[in-house]
Formats: C-alpha cells, sequence, structure tokens
C-alpha cells in the first residue's frame, strides 16, 4: 500500500512537471499568451472566480454542503505555478500562470463528474480552512487550496510532499484534484477520447 502511493505520487509529480514545463493546449484549442508584459487572460479569469460570487456564473442553486460552489488547487513551481479549477456543476480547467491552459474538461461526462466530486471532497475540510480575501499563488513545491463558499473564500496550503502522502488530513482532496488533472492531461496528449 506504501509503495502505491509512493508510486502514485511520483506518476502525478511527472504529469504536473509535463504541465509546467511544455506550452499548452485547450482541451478545445490552443490558448497561449505570448506578451509577457501583459497578464494571461486565464489567470484573470482565475481572479475573477476568486472575487466573485456563485450568481456571476449561474450556479446558485447548485450550491454543495455547506454552501461550497467550487474549489481551486494551486501547484507551485521554480516557473510559475498551475491552477486547477472545479465548480459544483462539473467545470473543470487548469489554467498556468506563464499562459495557456486546459479548458473545457467538464464537457467530458468523466471529467465533469470527477469535478463534482472535488468540490464535495473539498467542502468536508472547510473546518481546517480559513477565510482570506487576498489570493497570492502558492511558492514552489507548495500546494493551496481555494474553497469557494457562499459566504467567502476559504483557504489551506502545504508542501507538495505532505499533501502527497495518506496521512495528512488534506490527502483525499489532493487526490481528489488529480482525478481531474490526469484525465485532462490525456485527453490534451491524445491519448483518451
Amino acid at each position: 500500500m506504501k509503495t502505491s502511493l509512493i508510486v502514485i505520487a511520483v506518476v502525478v509529480a511527472v504529469g504536473l512537471a509535463g504541465f509546467l514545463c511544455c506550452k499548452y493546449r485547450s482541451v478545445s484549442g490552443r490558448t497561449s499568451s505570448n506578451d509577457e508584459t501583459e497578464r494571461p487572460p486565464l489567470m484573470e479569469f482565475r481572479d475573477h472566480i476568486l472575487a466573485s460570487p456563485p450568481s456571476e456564473f449561474g450556479i446558485d442553486s447548485h450550491l454543495g454542503p455547506a454552501g461550497v460552489w467550487g474549489c481551486l488547487m494551486e501547484m507551485g513551481a521554480e516557473n510559475g505555478s498551475a491552477t486547477l479549477v472545479a465548480l459544483v456543476d462539473g467545470t473543470a480547467s487548469i489554467y498556468f500562470s506563464g499562459g495557456g491552459g486546459l479548458i473545457g474538461g467538464g464537457y467530458h461526462e468523466h471529467i465533469a463528474n470527477a469535478a463534482k466530486a472535488f468540490v464535495e471532497q473539498s467542502s468536508r475540510h472547510i473546518d481546517s480552512m480559513t477565510k482570506t480575501s487576498e489570493f497570492p499563488p502558492p511558492l514552489p513545491d507548495r500546494v493551496r487550496f481555494y474553497v469557494l463558499t457562499k459566504s467567502g473564500v476559504l483557504t489551506y496550503e502545504d508542501d507538495w510532499d505532505a499533501l502527497s502522502k495518506g496521512k495528512h488530513e488534506l490527502h483525499s482532496l489532493f487526490r481528489a484534484g488529480h482525478e481531474i488533472i490526469t484525465p485532462l492531461r490525456m485527453i490534451d496528449e491524445g491519448t483518451e477520447h
């Protein structure tokens, strides 16, 4: 069991490294920003999600347990960060701080279901989180969660290594996020249909 968790953690780390080191494409087409002086549009959308109420996205009637309507998992690396966004309606995308991302994952039923499960899983951990109104990206080798609730944004941050181990209190949330990332990556690479 311990060996399989280590293998899973290594596979996930290699997959994320591939995401952060390559040019990224949308699940429905290429998205990238070539102007480094401009904040990438997808990162602006990340900021918009964090600062907006659920009604902005038409999901007021879909609020999950404890008023949770979305969860972001941000993973820091030396060259920037990757932001997984999942909403209670099944929306699922990844944005990269350097520009580009994988968008439209929620159009695939299995990814939409994983996104809903990730959001539901996040509602189980809100007691471990603190309310915030500031949304900096994580430092390298850190993972930060933002849970979007009707009453505001909650956050939690820890080391990648700590979260990847089965004994961490938010390990199940970390793994649920990777249940979205892996099929998004496979679709992007053309290895899943």
